[in-house]
């Protein structure tokens, strides 16, 4: 993970923060200008957060501000930030992602490790993998993490399905203007391919459609477990062979043990990698043995890979209602228009699924 330079108001913030840090409170509070000691530095990840780096007298800290990003109009930021550092916390006391050391209403600060995030070889390491499933198995199968988010909303257990209803009340908003604004922001040489895209995706702003679609893959008979929703390439750590873990629970919610490894298979195919069929299966196998024994809980392989077939198009039903809500082009700006392409042929999977 490489950093960069940081602006000066990220500075000043940074070492803010740091007189809170309770490792580094007396120290810094020792003398006028102790916290000029602190060195900051920007780390250049993907992530829904602006990642920072303390260093001081030996030790490091990151720092993480949620940030207004392309689709802070589809998400409720402060919803996600307490989720966030509610099962960070709780899992970094489990020793199962970097310890949080400090939380305030603007940041949180964790531990530093040593790491980085998955590569294309990593998906083809059984080793592995088999520890990703067995950390994946411990998030699913933790009922009093489950409970603690229940409760943290309210008492209500909001599933992905209540969390794409919401967002297609915003798709139905905000879709109309996506359209119109092609001329203005989208360059004319993939005003075809725009054009395309939106003429697939009008369907999605169908209700019934939508409702028919969002009852195939998330049955209201689904056993919900506490699932992550973005289990990404970039939301786990590998911290050494054999040693992952799991991170960043911004959009996590209740869900169906298949969704999270449905979303990583598509994940993978849309980040140009490859998780071959086999090893997707000896995963599979790999999570059913973890939840039986290590957490006594027994998973059917077979409804469990009915499960993950279905959190495939769940995967895509999200990520186009999550495009389509909102208003305008600019994250094409920045993965390249060509990222568009694959939408149609996204849009035809979830039609073709829909009738059966």
């Amino acid at each position: 993970m490489d950093g960069s330079t940081p602006s000066d108001v990220d500075v000043a913030a940074v070492r803010r923060v740091a007189k809170e840090i309770p490792m580094w409170k007396q120290l810094l509070a020792e003398g006028e200008g102790t916290d000029k000691e602190v060195v900051v530095t920007k780390m250049q990840v993907v992530s829904a957060n602006k990642i920072l780096v303390a260093a001081f007298r030996g030790t490091k800290v990151l720092v993480k501000f949620p940030m207004e990003n392309l689709f802070s109009m589809v998400f409720d930021l402060h919803e996600q930030k307490l989720v966030n550092d509610m099962v960070s916390s709780y899992r970094g006391d489990l020793g199962r992602n970097p310890k949080v050391l400090y939380i305030d209403a603007t940041c949180r600060v964790d531990a530093f490790v040593e790491c980085r995030t998955l590569c294309q070889a990593d998906y083809l390491d059984p080793p592995t993998m088999q520890h990703l499933a067995e950390e994946l198995a411990a998030l699913h199968c933790d009922s009093r993490l489950k409970e603690q988010y229940i409760t943290l909303k309210g008492g209500n257990p909001y599933t992905i399905a209540d969390r794409l209803r919401g967002m297609h009340a915003t798709f139905l908003r905000n879709f109309p203007l996506r359209k119109e604004r092609v001329a203005t922001q989208v360059p004319e040489a993939h005003h075809a391919l725009a054009n395309q895209v939106n003429k697939a995706m009008e369907v999605l702003g169908n209700t019934p459609f939508f409702t028919n679609i969002l009852s195939k893959c998330f049955p209201d008979s689904s056993d919900l477990v506490f699932s992550h929703n973005d289990l990404s390439a970039n939301n786990v750590l590998y911290l050494g062979p054999s040693r992952v873990q799991i991170i960043d629970f911004d959009g996590s919610n209740l869900s169906y043990r298949g969704a999270d490894i449905g979303y990583m298979v598509k994940s993978v195919e849309m980040h140009g990698m490859t998780w071959q069929h086999e090893n997707v299966d000896r995963f599979m196998r790999d999570y059913v043995h973890a939840c039986a024994v290590h957490h006594g809980v027994q998973v059917d392989g077979k409804e469990l890979q009915a499960q993950v077939e279905r959190g495939k198009i769940l995967a895509l039903v999200f990520l186009m209602t999550m495009f389509g809500a909102s208003d305008n082009w600019d994250v094409f700006h920045l993965t390249g228009f060509g990222f568009l392409a694959t939408f149609p042929s996204m849009m035809h999977t979830i039609v073709e699924f829909a009738k059966t």
